[in-house]
């Protein structure tokens, strides 16, 4: 049986990433959630980098940047 990660939707991402932003710079390091978000990043997106010839971690690394956006709160 598969469970659903808690920021699986658009709304409770945003909610993730609105608290991630509020706690500073440690909440992303120190974050449960933020943790596993990072590996759902890379299991996601980890066919497509090497696809590109990139590895697993350099997909998640763009999308913490993305992350940090604004736009994406």
């Amino acid at each position: 049986m598969t469970t659903t990660p808690g920021f699986a939707t658009s709304e409770a991402l945003r909610t993730l990433l609105r608290r991630l932003h509020d706690g500073g710079g440690d909440a992303w390091r120190n974050d449960r959630e933020a943790a596993d978000l990072m590996a759902f990043t890379m299991l996601k997106y980890g066919a497509l980098a090497r696809k590109h010839g990139l590895e697993p971690a350099d997909a998640a690394v763009a999308a913490f940047e993305v992350m940090h956006t604004q736009a994406a709160r």
